[in-house]
């Protein structure tokens, strides 16, 4: 062929311009000598082989070593590399369809749509009869936002087929009730007193519904990114420096790491803005 300018090869081989330069850049293309730079057939060529090689999930290293020849080419770890995220997308796009196939049946009947379940929805709702106070009732809408932060990232609870009973509502009520009186509290020995008994009712509850799925659920928020998440939703939600004293101490009493220990922005104290502990390593 003759010779092309470089948005014709790049249309040829179904890429751009960028790309193109980029692969000149780091050695993978050669530049055509002369002005104006004419691509010859064997630029087309080695540039569609690089393009079906990255195409398939090979590193730009391997594909490289593989068109020269180097004797370090082995392109099955970049392949298996790419099988295992294909399979990670495919286990995505299967949740993501069971969401969207849930969702269509329920838009059919007239329901509202939420990112939580219908029987968790009314499980807050029990929840809230039970409720007088703005202050809780409050704490229990910030909860159930909270819940919805969750339910657009990962599986919440559906407590179909677990039997809520009159106590577990009341119980949930109660542990708000607490929840609540931490800004209140006098000292810390006041405070550990409240925490003490949210976490006996958090026990109680977890435990009675364990193997039902619910425990299971979130599972994912209490490890590496999903944990600082939700710690990070819980400052932002409940930002009163009690509350935040109420949060860690929990977390503590179930050594599960607050998030200043994950290196995520620490609760404000002191009306300045939030810290992060990997901002403050460089300065100490």
């Amino acid at each position: 062929m003759g010779g092309v300018k470089v948005s014709e090869i790049a249309y040829l081989a179904g890429t751009t311009v960028r790309t193109v330069r980029w692969y000149h850049r780091i050695g993978l293309l050669s530049i055509p000598e002369g002005r104006p730079r004419d691509y010859g057939f064997d630029h087309l060529a080695r540039l569609v082989h690089i393009r079906w090689l990255a195409q398939s999930g090979m590193s730009l290293k391997a594909v490289g070593q593989i068109l020269d020849g180097s004797p370090e080419a082995d392109a099955r770890d970049d392949l298996d590399s790419a099988l295992a995220r294909i399979d990670e997308e495919i286990r995505s796009l299967k949740a993501q369809r069971e969401r969207i196939a849930g969702l269509r049946e329920l838009a059919g009947s007239g329901a509202k749509l939420s990112p939580i379940p219908a029987s968790l929805d009314q499980f807050y709702a029990r929840v809230r009869e039970h409720l007088t106070d703005p202050e809780q009732i409050e704490i229990l809408d910030r909860d159930r936002v909270l819940a919805a932060l969750g339910g657009t990232s990962y599986t919440l609870p559906d407590l179909v087929g677990v039997h809520v009973t009159e106590a577990d509502v009341a119980k949930t009520a109660e542990a708000i009730e607490l929840f609540a009186q931490a800004r209140r509290a006098a000292d810390s020995d006041d405070l550990a007193r409240l925490v003490d008994r949210f976490l006996d009712i958090y026990t109680e509850l977890a435990e009675r519904i364990a193997g039902q799925g619910f425990a299971e659920a979130f599972a994912s928020a209490n490890d590496g990114p999903g944990l600082d998440r939700l710690l990070t939703a819980l400052r932002v939600a409940y930002p009163d420096g009690r509350q935040q004293a109420f949060i860690e101490l929990c977390l503590r009493k179930l050594a599960i790491p607050s998030l200043g220990e994950l290196g995520g922005a620490e609760p404000d104290r002191t009306g300045t803005a939030p810290t992060r502990a990997v901002d403050r390593a460089g300065t100490d």
